[in-house]
């Protein structure tokens, strides 16, 4: 639920309680929550009390990583989103150490490519297009999974603009279909090339960070933003 809560301070108290919870006790849990941490922090990273903390469990990632627990090995999608995020760092090899046969689903897998390919963006906008030609031919255009299907054409929209390409219909796609319901984010997108299109703006250094997707590795088992929204209702009638 804490990665919905847009006041950071309470969710990095939330993230912190649950640490406390499942340290010493439940070590996989604990690193789940280490890096959904991490996901969190770097989505609210225009906050210098966030950047502070992720510098702190960003450094507990690295020890982790070090172990090379193949258990934990989801951990190196974020940590290899924050080395290009924030760092402007190679995260190649982070990203490479997923399989197209690893883990239950080929999600993590495919996301591995799309952030590689957004990386290679920031160098080579047509050579990042063909990276996510490639990506939909062995892939997308098969997967069933449909967040990964949006988050693909989220960021292929702004690979496009960096080509100097206006989609137009794509756009239309990606707000018709939310990522993960998420309307405000869709409308955002929308409002953003639209704006750029229609007065034919190229596109900007800074729109890379502002504009990418990340393919975050994140744990949940329930409907987060359904529970946020009953919290203020009372469980049971007295």
């Amino acid at each position: 639920v804490s990665y919905y809560i847009e006041d950071v301070e309470i969710g990095i108290q939330n993230y912190n309680y649950c640490l406390s919870k499942f340290k010493n006790s439940d070590l996989v849990n604990y690193n789940r929550t280490v890096s959904n941490f991490v996901g969190y922090l770097m989505k609210h990273d225009d906050n210098p009390y966030a950047k502070i903390i992720l510098q702190e469990k960003i450094k507990e990632v690295q020890s982790i990583l070090e172990f090379n627990d193949t258990k934990y090995l989801y951990l190196n999608m974020n940590y290899g989103i924050y080395l290009m995020r924030e760092l402007d760092e190679d995260p190649t090899q982070y990203f490479e150490v997923f399989l197209s046969d690893a883990g239950t689903t080929e999600t993590p897998y495919i996301y591995a490519r799309i952030n590689q390919a957004l990386y290679v963006a920031k160098k080579d906008p047509v050579k990042s297009l063909a990276l996510l030609d490639e990506i939909f031919y062995e892939s997308i255009d098969s997967s069933k999974v449909t967040p990964t299907k949006i988050l693909y054409k989220i960021n292929r929209m702004l690979v496009e603009y960096m080509n100097g390409l206006c989609n137009t219909k794509l756009l239309e796609e990606i707000k018709a279909e939310p990522l993960r319901g998420d309307t405000k984010d869709a409308q955002k997108i929308y409002s953003f090339y639209t704006q750029r299109f229609s007065n034919n703006i190229k596109f900007e250094s800074s729109d890379w960070k502002e504009q990418f997707h990340p393919g975050w590795i994140f744990y949940h088992g329930f409907d987060a933003e359904l529970v946020l929204s009953t919290l203020d209702k009372p469980s049971c009638k007295i």
